[in-house]
């Protein structure tokens, strides 16, 4: 290091020391015991009963006897690792050492505050740029694992999901708590998947207006005095699951990882085998399914989910019925899932949704269930966006309360994503129904569908695409969906239109979303033209509201700033765009040799999307960068 800096041995150990000063936890009992009382405090306030289950209470206690462990809770608020905190020190459980985003420095008094409850801190950036920094904080990191008495909590999806879904694994941190066992530090890790389902969460608002473009407020600790507005708010309920645990040692014996090969080399060269590449990988997928399974339904995810798939309104009797029926649909793919504060009665669950949900939804006097058409002050709220609004404020009024909508529905999305890719190749190459699909034609085409959405719905770490064709066709005949499937041909009965129709329905948007993204990239980044990823994502962001007012389509969820970085992503995936860095910029640009690839995918999403051909001309679309 002295000879890659130029610098002395002296200035090398002070940036050590400043390393570790701002890295480091130091958890003490009379601040854990001042956050619980505050906690406490808060949570009688906005939450009306928090439930766990004890039999994984009861394992987690007996894990940490004898081996390290790792607890992996989904990521959906700020409130999740308090949460996790709060209920292992109320279950008599040492509390976890918490890697927590540098962003959480800048929060005066709180910083100091978290830091002595156990949080030490990561920049979110430091590979590239400063390898030191990197070596720091993994040592640090080894040395809580291996020779720490406290747990250690990690988020395996890197940031908050602000859609309500899962987002794709980030492995770095994992890779490095891994590595501590390929390298025989340990003798075992034991990793905790946590589920934590919410009915509200307390930064709802906030992240309807990031996925609308408002500029993601940084953390202070004024910001955190700001929202104590929330305290006259009812968040519901939450669930806290604590899953089974995965043994390192045992889920690594399928993999045929040879832990001796890094006796062979000095202590300070990093080498990762491809098996153990795969291997990481792979748990990081797993445990993103284990916190899945284990979520709780919500009345406001069902009448999200509904309320989505009725534009005009619902009558409230009908609602109940809708509900009663998604409940069994759901029972037939994973079993009788207990909804959160909820039961059988569907008619209390439908009230206590819009009880919750009072924001966007209303009730009228003729008991009809319709979206609220703006929030109060909209305006103010978007005042802040990075770019300028040019378009109609009823729009993003609208967009706001759907996008408030589909978070809700997007927590139950995965249990019908595999599914609804399929649905939606049968419903449309059958013309609804009408006509038997050539099992080959199905094949392929949920072949691109599966590759271009992998990373949206979160399915799977590899690319088989066949084996996840017929486990979902598999699982539209355990839904019962009346499928008449050949060796050559598959035709769907009556009996199964309405289901199938349902599944189409939900991942539409989806589908339109991705159009839009190709209709964007052919009209502005063909003939070597550059934007940056950020500009480009609110430029598909504009021509969407342009096809909202001009009648194309009534999905307001597809304003969402999210889904479009994830299908500019996907079309980076797939090489129809490529990226290049100029002046510390990323920029993407269209990849001529796939133009003609590109151009089939748009065709077929916008026949999925059910797009009018007409619209699919080009036309010019204004975007916000110097770029």
């Amino acid at each position: 290091t002295m000879q890659e800096t130029g610098q002395s041995l002296s200035e090398i150990q002070a940036k050590i020391h400043s390393y570790i000063s701002e890295i480091e936890h130091k958890q003490g009992g009379i601040s854990v015991r001042i956050m619980l009382i505050f906690v406490t405090k808060v949570l009688s306030r906005i939450v009306e009963e928090i439930s766990v289950n004890k039999s994984g209470i009861s394992e987690l206690r007996e894990a940490m006897k004898d081996s390290p462990v790792i607890l992996a809770p989904v990521h959906r608020s700020y409130a999740d690792f308090i949460l996790v905190s709060y209920v292992m020190r109320a279950c008599g459980i040492p509390i976890p050492a918490i890697v927590a985003g540098q962003d959480f420095l800048r929060m005066a008094g709180v910083s100091k505050l978290l830091r002595r409850c156990g949080a030490f801190f990561m920049r979110r950036s430091f590979l590239q740029a400063d390898q030191l920094y990197w070596t720091i904080f993994n040592e640090y990191l080894s040395l809580i694992l291996c020779h720490g008495d406290l747990p250690i909590e990690i988020f395996v999806e890197g940031t908050r999901s602000r859609t309500g879904k899962s987002l794709p694994p980030k492995i770095g941190l994992l890779k490095e708590v891994a590595r501590s066992f390929f390298e025989c530090k340990v003798p075992d890790v034991k990793i905790c998947p946590i589920s934590i389902t919410y009915e509200r969460v307390v930064e709802d608002s906030l992240m309807i207006r990031e996925l609308l473009g408002a500029a993601k407020p940084p953390e202070s600790t004024s910001g955190l005095l700001k929202a104590r507005t929330i305290l006259t708010e009812n968040f519901g309920n939450i669930h806290i699951h604590f899953g089974r645990l995965i043994s390192m040692r045992d889920y690594c014996q399928k993999f045929d990882i040879d832990r001796s090969i890094h006796a062979l080399h000095p202590r300070y060269f990093v080498m990762d085998t491809t098996a153990e590449k795969r291997c990481v990988k792979q748990l990081s997928y797993e445990l993103i399914n284990r916190q899945r399974e284990k979520l709780l339904l919500t009345s406001p995810s069902l009448l999200s989910t509904i309320i989505l798939q009725h534009k005009g309104g619902i009558q409230f009797d009908d609602a109940v019925i809708e509900m009663q029926w998604l409940r069994n649909e759901i029972k037939k793919i994973k079993g009788d899932i207990a909804v959160l504060a909820g039961g059988k009665d569907d008619s209390y669950n439908t009230k206590r949704a819009l009880s919750l949900l009072h924001d966007v939804l209303h009730l009228t006097s003729d008991g009809l269930i319709v979206v609220k058409s703006q929030y109060n002050n909209f305006d103010e709220k978007l005042k802040n966006s990075e770019r300028p609004l040019l378009v109609y404020d009823t729009v993003f009024a609208a967009a706001a309360d759907y996008i408030t909508l589909s978070r809700h529905r997007n927590k139950i999305l995965h249990l019908f994503a595999l599914q609804g890719l399929l649905a939606i190749v049968l419903w449309s190459e059958s013309k609804a129904g009408a006509l038997s699909v050539n099992l080959d034609i199905a094949l392929e085409n949920f072949r691109w569908l599966y590759t271009l959405f992998n990373d949206e719905f979160v399915i799977s770490c590899d690319n088989n695409y066949e084996e996840a064709f017929y486990r979902a066709l598999r699982l539209l005949q355990e839904a019962n969906v009346t499928l008449n499937a050949s060796s050559s041909s598959i035709h769907i009965t009556p009996d199964g239109h309405r289901f199938i129709e349902f599944l189409s329905e939900l991942v539409r948007p989806f589908i339109v979303g991705y159009w839009i993204s190709c209709q964007y990239v052919l009209t502005n980044l063909d003939g070597h033209l550059e934007f940056s990823f950020k500009a480009s994502c609110q430029g598909a962001q504009q021509l969407a509201i342009d096809y909202l007012n001009g009648g194309l389509f009534k999905y307001y969820e597809v304003l969402s700033l999210s889904l479009y970085n994830n299908a500019l992503k996907a079309l980076y995936d797939c090489g129809v765009i490529k990226k290049s860095l100029r002046n510390d910029k990323e920029l993407i640009s269209i990849n001529t040799m796939k133009r003609h690839y590109l151009v089939t995918l748009f065709d077929k999403l916008a026949e999925y999307g059910n797009v009018k051909q007409h619209e699919k001309s080009k036309r010019s679309i204004r975007i916000y960068s110097k770029y």
